[in-house]
């Protein structure tokens, strides 16, 4: 049995739209809130690009230029590895966890209840950390390993 070439591209389209739906989940609550509180003038995305940005040119400055780091290392009392460690975990945990409900505490005056819900916080993804997650780290390890 032969198949055509518009069944074969049929089976294709049909195939990437069954893996799509798998890896991407409508969210009706996140887009309501994304369309409500887009950015939508030059300069606000301009100032949430530049956010977006600013904290790898902030850890790139304060690991790369040798007399700050040695400053950053003598003032702290730490040793290289332990700095750059501190660096990750300010970034992570205040810019990149704390300073999204600032925002939209203050700037977009959304409750508490509303800003864990436009950023997900607020329900727990089981396929995404069970079965997701654990793909991307595979994959992650296998693209690391010698062959």
């Amino acid at each position: 049995m032969r198949v055509r070439a518009g069944d074969k591209s049929l089976m294709v389209q049909t195939s990437l739209t069954r893996l799509g739906r798998f890896f991407v989940r409508e969210d009706p609550v996140y887009d309501h809130y994304a369309s409500t509180y887009q950015a939508e003038t030059f300069v606000s995305k301009v100032v949430y690009l530049c956010m977006y940005l600013l904290p790898g040119i902030v850890v790139f400055v304060a690991v790369n230029v040798e007399p700050l780091f040695r400053a950053e290392m003598s003032l702290s009392g730490l040793s290289a590895r332990y700095v750059q460690y501190v660096w990750v975990l300010l970034i992570t945990f205040g810019w990149h966890m704390f300073l999204p409900f600032v925002i939209l505490r203050r700037v977009d005056e959304l409750s508490l209840r509303e800003s864990f819900a436009f950023l997900g916080l607020n329900r727990v993804d089981l396929r995404g950390l069970l079965l997701i997650l654990p793909l991307f780290m595979i994959a992650f390890v296998l693209s690391r390993c010698p062959i």
